[in-house]
């Protein structure tokens, strides 16, 4: 929890925080070229299993795969595709969507992309 939450324990993530790096392969198999990806974590619970901030990465490609974790996000900037078992969806600036952990899928970014996130991932499940 931040030391000064916006309004009595209430967090509002903040789109340009200051990001560290992270690794993509924490959460997808990368096709191609290795993006860089940076994200905030403004909030994470007591069992680190709920999280949430801000995250951008430059363009990449995952292979298909189960998704490790549940995930909403709600894209501050560019463009997202995802592709699962029932088709191909396109995401764009001010869209949001949730991944249910286990959804076989595919991420696609075709360029640079900015993001809210918040993940609630089961104990045993895999680390962020």
């Amino acid at each position: 929890m931040p030391e000064t939450p916006a309004v009595n324990g209430i967090v509002k993530p903040q789109a340009n925080a200051l990001m560290t790096e992270v690794s993509a392969t924490d959460t997808f198999t990368i096709i191609g070229k290795m993006p860089t990806q940076r994200q905030h974590v403004c909030y994470e619970d007591t069992t680190r299993q709920m999280f949430t901030g801000t995250w951008e990465s430059t363009p990449f490609e995952s292979e298909m795969k189960p998704f490790p974790r549940n995930e909403m996000v709600y894209l501050l900037e560019s463009s997202v595709t995802l592709t699962g078992e029932e088709g191909t969806h396109d995401f764009k600036t001010g869209d949001a969507f949730f991944i249910p952990m286990g959804t076989i899928c595919r991420w696609r970014t075709p360029e640079y992309v900015r993001a809210f996130f918040s993940v609630f991932q089961p104990a045993g499940g895999s680390s962020w």
